[in-house]
């Protein structure tokens, strides 16, 4: 796959997920409103500094390391393998692995290795789609 279509849909896919989780964080009456024509949905940039929800934290900024750009090249791997070669480019510690296997809501037990945790973030990210997209015939 190009690298510039791997680009491509990973802008595609952050931009979907940011639209999720706008649309999620909506109040019935918000919905109600914008199902029925009252209102309308509008997007506009804003600067992470002045988000809240997404505010990196002080280990993020020490360590440089972008969760969500890992979690979105994850999202696009076409095999396991891509994914193991894109996860192991980070070159993440135990620790880095461990957050993002929480924020993925994948259960972490303490004698889970790097590996194991790698295993299954990868599952979770990459297996599940592809095996889904088996069962569908695709």
């Amino acid at each position: 796959m190009s690298s510039k279509k791997t680009n491509n849909k990973a802008t595609l896919l952050m931009g979907l997920k940011i639209l999720i989780e706008t649309i999620e964080r909506m109040s019935e009456k918000e919905l109600a409103a914008l199902s029925s024509g009252e209102a309308s949905l509008e997007l506009a940039m804003h600067s992470r500094a002045t988000e809240t929800s997404t505010k990196p934290t002080a280990h993020d900024r020490l360590t440089g390391i972008d969760f969500d750009q890992i979690e979105i090249e994850l999202n696009v791997a076409e095999s396991t393998e891509e994914g193991f070669r894109i996860l192991r480019n980070f070159q993440l510690t135990r620790f880095e692995l461990e957050r993002i296997a929480r924020k993925l809501e994948i259960a972490v037990m303490k004698q889970d290795t790097v590996l194991r945790l790698e295993e299954k973030i990868i599952e979770a990210l990459v297996g599940s789609r592809l095996n889904s997209r088996a069962v569908r015939g695709r």
